[in-house]
């Protein structure tokens, strides 16, 4: 034995059976595509992250920071209220034991109106006072995008009627993959906040 090998002993708590792991052939194969994975070079830094809950209403990719939005939940139903309810208020919904106003965030941000299809669920955000619930048609889920993919968004969209928009988001990788418009929480509820004036 060398200077430089351990003397454990072969069946003593399992360093046999470890040997005999770590001595075994490996596969050509996962050699080749293990040295091609470590010799690739390191990702350009992107600096700091974001989490984002991406979603989608009337074929619009849409996301909202994921630490503004209180919960996703499955479609309940939602209750009209008599003299109050208009195209952007739907009404309110029971959320988990919570009575919740339900906005159409759709209409409010003049998109192709939300379908309902077995993907669909509610979002909630905002705090308890202005805590508001709309529907979604799908929820792609919560995705980590490095700071370098934001750009802000062009005047027109800044300056809209809703100005929701607070940026524009290369959510995917690749250079031609479709921008994400990332809304603002507090503007959105503020948005369907309006609706019940």
């Amino acid at each position: 034995m060398s200077a430089g090998e351990l003397a454990l002993p072969l069946d003593a708590d399992g360093f046999g059976r470890m040997r005999e792991l770590l001595a075994r052939p490996m596969d050509p194969t996962v050699v080749a595509a293990n040295t091609r994975l470590v010799a690739q070079p390191e990702a350009a830094s992107e600096g700091a992250t974001r989490s984002l809950l991406i979603f989608q209403i009337g074929g619009e990719r849409l996301a909202l920071e994921a630490g503004e939005s209180h919960r996703v939940v499955a479609i309940t139903t939602i209750r009209r209220i008599p003299h109050r309810t208009n195209a952007v208020f739907a009404g309110l919904a029971n959320v988990a034991g919570e009575l919740t106003p339900v906005g159409r965030l759709d209409r409010a941000l003049g998109l192709t109106e939300c379908t309902a299809r077995a993907t669909a669920r509610f979002i909630v955000m905002g705090s308890a006072a202005t805590r508001w619930a709309f529907p979604v048609d799908l929820v792609e889920g919560v995705q980590r995008v490095g700071e370098a993919r934001f750009q802000p968004p062009p005047a027109t969209v800044a300056r809209a009627a809703d100005g929701c928009t607070i940026a524009l988001v290369r959510v995917d990788a690749s250079a031609d993959a479709p921008l994400v418009s990332l809304l603002d929480a507090t503007r959105v509820c503020a948005t369907l906040g309006r609706s019940l004036r």
